[in-house]
């Protein structure tokens, strides 16, 4: 494995396990190595509440059958739309002054 660079984090290696024990079915397996300092360095969560799901659907229209039918209530196709834009917004650099100070906040409640 490669020693961490500048950012603490060295290259990626991937290992097939059967190259390493000798097994007849293989799995690959990523790893490398990185510096405590990078291991330890502050990160960004974000939470965000799911999209539409069928429950939500069923309740706003009161649909009681669909709501006690599964326990797993799937994305509608508004959910997955919505998921789609939330991917595609997230993905872009901030747009306002407050989407960046919300970005470099080290706490944000809600």
């Amino acid at each position: 494995l490669a020693a961490p660079d500048q950012d603490g984090w060295g290259l990626v290696k991937t290992f097939q396990t059967g190259d390493l024990t000798g097994a007849r079915r293989k799995y690959k397996v990523h790893a490398r190595l990185a510096s405590v300092k990078a291991v330890l360095a502050p990160r960004k969560l974000f939470l965000v509440r799911h999209a539409e799901s069928t429950w939500n659907r069923a309740t706003r229209v009161g649909d009681v059958a669909t709501m006690l039918s599964d326990v797993d209530h799937g994305l509608t196709k508004l959910g997955v739309k919505q998921c789609a834009e939330l991917q595609r917004h997230v993905a872009e650099p901030p747009r306002t002054e407050a989407e960046r100070a919300f970005l470099a906040a080290k706490k944000v409640f809600s």
